[in-house]
């Protein structure tokens, strides 16, 4: 009898290089997140730093001109973390459309692999079946040969 072979098996082989690719693209999405957050975690201390300083230099007194200064960067500060959120947010939906995605495909591969034993069943069943009809055949012979 011949081997056996599994109908699906190119498909089976697709899901499992579609898998990888997916774990792959997850881990740069991640890496990117963490970076993004580290950031935006250095932009929110950037900002409590220069805002103690600014307190500092009110408490002390200064010029119009300096005020003016912390003014212009705190827009921008505030800008760039505000940039920075929403980079966060789209890496975010991202790494939930790709785990989504991971966990369809999954379910497929798992889908493929109970088919894949069936299949094998199956196979095995006409084997046993082969086997016991050429043992059949070998005992009736035997018996019209003697």
């Amino acid at each position: 009898m011949k081997q056996f072979v599994f109908t699906l098996q190119s498909l089976y082989d697709m899901k499992l290089s579609e898998e990888k690719q997916k774990k792959i693209e997850l881990a740069a999405v991640e890496k990117e997140l963490r970076s993004k957050n580290d950031e935006l975690s250095a932009l929110k201390r950037e900002f409590k730093e220069k805002n103690e300083e600014y307190l500092a230099v009110m408490a002390a007194g200064t010029d119009a001109e300096r005020i003016k200064q912390f003014g212009v960067f705190f827009t921008r500060l505030k800008e760039s973390i505000a940039l920075t959120e929403k980079q966060i947010d789209a890496l975010e939906q991202e790494k939930q459309q790709i785990v989504a995605q991971l966990v369809e495909i999954r379910k497929e591969i798992k889908l493929l692999g109970k088919l894949h034993d069936e299949q094998y069943a199956e196979y095995l069943d006409k084997r046993k079946k082969m086997q016991e009809a050429l043992i059949g055949d070998i005992v009736s012979y035997k018996v019209t040969v003697s």
